[in-house]
């Protein structure tokens, strides 16, 4: 099947773009797009559309999550500016109004980033599920592993150990496209792929 190639092309390219994606963010947008075009044909190609939904939702989760950040720090920002008199009259509640229009939106935001992993991981799932190809399964599960150890790692960056996490899930997230990159490499149609030992 002509497009069985296609899509194995594409999350092959989309899978390298990703690593080096981790140095360069748009290359990482890049990846993400064409990985979202490749799992489209390999669910319809497998017959499982949970594979894409999956894919989808974590999509939109991290997008949610951007926008969800972006709205609220500029809230909070216009919160703590127009706080600024109540401080100068000796009322420190607004500020702490302001600081509370801050803190939500990186709270939510690090929730939605918790689902984006989520969905990712069961997209993968459903991928090595449908392919037989166990590296897919494994790259959702060491994208999960690295997420968490970067958003662990955000709030304790003040301290070394906080940066040690963040490095060492960035580098977890990079062997995880690297997986993600061999499994496609391996990922064969399902006529060709060989027969299980009797």
């Amino acid at each position: 099947m002509e497009d069985f190639g296609l899509a194995r092309a594409i999350g092959l390219a989309a899978s390298l773009l990703l690593v080096v994606g981790l140095l360069v963010p748009l290359l990482w947008v890049i990846g993400a797009a064409l990985l979202l075009i490749s799992l489209h044909l390999l669910s319809r190609h497998y017959g499982n559309p949970s594979i894409l939904r999956n894919y989808l939702y974590s999509l939109l989760a991290l997008v949610a999550a951007f926008v969800l950040l972006v709205i609220g720090f500029l809230l909070g920002l216009v919160s703590l500016l127009l706080s600024l008199p109540l401080l100068a009259a000796g009322n420190p509640f607004g500020v702490l109004a302001g600081l509370g229009f801050l803190l939500l939106p990186i709270f939510l935001f690090l929730l939605l980033l918790l689902l984006m992993l989520g969905f990712y991981y069961r997209a993968m799932e459903e991928m090595a599920r449908s392919s037989g190809e166990r590296l897919f399964g494994l790259s959702g599960l060491l994208a999960l592993a690295g997420g968490l150890l970067v958003l662990l790692g955000l709030p304790l960056s003040i301290v070394l150990v906080g940066l040690l996490l963040v490095l060492l899930g960035y580098l977890v997230l990079a062997a995880s496209y690297i997986a993600l990159t061999f499994a496609f490499l391996r990922l064969r149609e399902p006529s060709a792929q060989p027969a299980a030992p009797a």
